[in-house]
């Protein structure tokens, strides 16, 4: 049960509801706070509903006490029933259960004063008979003629009734004046409603287009952030090429001069903790300033492509064979005492001996190579292992070349820490 009003209050929340619903514009908290409202209106209607019970189980309850309600009354109770019809508010409710109640109390008082005017009538019947018996006959005289309007009353029910007729005319009076008072609260409320109505859809579309703003500037954020990472991206490949660069030779892509100098460092670091053997080679190529010589330098370069390419490529994967300089390859082995650097360059040896190189459409041999191995002692320095592997690569190439030699490591050939990695002199051989 609930008054026009509140149903189309209802209907405004549902259709503003079903609005943002379909927009997506913060649908989650005005959602939120409508279900709160319908809840708020749904508690007062169950209120409501609850004094109509209360008034009509009050109304039954009485008319079943009462045999005949008099003629005002059966009024006044019509007057409430049209009333009711406009299913009035809560408070109005109950001000016409109050008024329920005085019409049914009043009847009952009417009911109790006419019982009692009755039995005095009927006494004061009984007592004229008895004189009448007793009394002599005499002619009755002739009654004056008084007029209905000016005739007294015979006796105090008629004052009591006419008590209880202006009673029930101040009653009309106030229902006629509460009537008013809710037609106009009722024009107040529409107005009220019509004007929150208007207030809510300004209110929403200004949640609408402030709600479209930040999803414009969330799109553009999103847009922008895209870009970053994109040249982020970018930007990590191009350092991590410029640093694979610096540390590869351009020429025959084997790891340069400076990746090698570091891989030295770390190993000899870890052989002073873990003490397992480690052996650094010098490999140098037999008479290459001829081929730069005879066939120019771009055959030199195609030498130096095809010796790395075919022939560096024998050793195992966590060796590391550079390009130290030149025609000079600096060779470290992990792990590997002197015996097992012997095997391993006598394998790359048998390799180069089936490397060629092409030159004008005519295929040649590359060059053999001269080596010099050098095996770490504790206490040394990097650059003292590299001097001794140098001094044994010299050391073959004056025996003849294409020769391997190792070096024994002495106390007057260990290096202090302070020397630097640079070769200490330079070959005394041009053909190098």
């Amino acid at each position: 049960m609930i008054s026009l009003s509140q149903s189309a209050h209802t209907s405004i929340i549902l259709k503003l509801l079903d609005a943002a619903e379909h927009k997506l514009a913060d649908f989650d908290v005005i959602q939120t706070h409508l279900k709160s409202v319908l809840s708020a209106q749904e508690s007062v209607q169950q209120r409501q509903h609850q004094a109509y019970c209360s008034l009509f189980t009050t109304l039954m309850t009485h008319l079943s006490q009462q045999t005949k309600l008099s003629r005002p009354h059966q009024q006044h109770l019509e007057l409430l029933k049209l009333r009711l019809s406009h299913q009035p508010g809560l408070a109005e409710l109950n001000e016409i259960g109050n008024l329920l109640t005085n019409i049914l109390t009043l009847n009952q008082e009417i009911s109790t004063t006419s019982t009692t005017v009755r039995s005095e009538n009927q006494t004061e019947t009984a007592e004229t008979v008895q004189l009448k018996q007793t009394a002599p006959h005499r002619d009755p005289a002739p009654a004056p003629l008084i007029s209905t309007r000016e005739r007294p009353p015979a006796n105090s029910e008629f004052q009591v009734l006419e008590t209880k007729r202006q009673h029930m005319e101040q009653i009309q009076r106030t229902l006629s004046l509460h009537l008013s008072e809710v037609i106009e609260q009722n024009k107040a409320l529409g107005k009220a409603l019509s004007s929150e109505q208007h207030s809510i859809d300004n209110e929403l579309s200004i949640l609408l287009q402030g709600h479209q703003s930040l999803t414009e500037k969330l799109e553009n954020a999103s847009k922008f952030m895209h870009i970053i990472e994109s040249e982020g991206q970018d930007l990590s490949d191009e350092l991590k090429k410029a640093h694979t660069l610096s540390l590869t030779d351009e020429l025959t892509q084997l790891p340069n001069r400076r990746a090698f100098m570091k891989r030295i460092e770390d190993e000899v670091s870890r052989v002073q903790r873990y003490e397992y053997p480690l052996c650094f080679a010098l490999i140098d190529l037999d008479s290459f300033k001829s081929i730069n010589d005879h066939y120019g330098h771009s055959a030199g370069d195609e030498v130096l492509r095809s010796f790395a390419e075919r022939a560096l490529s024998g050793f195992r994967h966590h060796d590391l064979a550079s390009r130290y300089g030149g025609e000079e390859f600096a060779i470290i082995l992990p792990n590997t005492d002197t015996n097992g650097a012997l095997r391993a360059l006598e394998k790359i040896k048998g390799r180069t001996s089936q490397c060629t190189f092409q030159h004008n459409g005519t295929t040649y041999p590359i060059p053999t190579f001269s080596a010099g191995i050098a095996q770490y002692s504790a206490g040394e320095t990097p650059a003292s292992l590299i001097e001794r592997a140098d001094k044994a690569l010299y050391r073959a190439k004056r025996m003849g070349r294409n020769r391997i030699e190792t070096t024994e490591v002495n106390e007057h050939e260990v290096i202090s820490t302070s020397t630097h990695l640079k070769r200490p002199h330079e070959p005394e051989d041009s053909s190098r």
